[in-house]
């Protein structure tokens, strides 16, 4: 859990990006260390997700975290269900989060919780594009996004 807290305060700190060496989950003799900004990219059309924890990382999946980013105009990423509870924080743009057919918009600051099993669908309100904190707990999400037909690229 401190791994992710540093990693999130980082990011919201405009800092670079942060991985954990392997075994940090498992002991204090373990430590953060910079290493650039992320792992992958998934992209489907518009939307990409800059993972920066992954399996790659953690490769017990408790955790995956990643950076959303949807443009202006985005709608309807299709109603989709996770594995994993999926935690959202709003950092720039207004995301429009159908969470089981209701809809809610999250501003900047906000947090929206998505638990295993609910139907939830995506969308940008207005003229500034979303960046977004994206936690998965336990990780696996960047798999089950391949598996929906999200393309992965490696970042350098």
């Amino acid at each position: 859990m401190r791994a992710l807290l540093l990693a999130a305060a980082a990011l919201l700190m405009g800092g670079t990006g942060w991985s954990v060496t392997q075994g940090f989950a498992h002991g204090p003799d373990t430590k953060l260390e910079a290493t650039g900004s992320g792992t992958n990219m998934l992209t489907l059309e518009d939307a990409q997700i800059k993972m920066l924890v992954d399996q790659e990382l953690l490769p017990e999946g408790e955790v995956e975290v990643g950076v959303l980013y949807l443009p202006v105009g985005y709608m309807n990423s299709g109603g989709h269900q996770h594995g994993s509870t999926e935690v959202f924080y709003v950092i720039e743009g207004r995301l429009i989060h159908v969470l089981n057919g209701e809809k809610h918009v999250l501003e900047p600051g906000t947090v929206g919780i998505v638990r295993k099993g609910d139907t939830i669908d995506h969308g940008v309100e207005g003229d500034v594009p979303v960046k977004a904190l994206v936690i998965w707990a336990p990780g696996g999400e960047a798999d089950r996004l391949i598996e929906m037909g999200f393309k992965s690229a490696p970042l350098d």
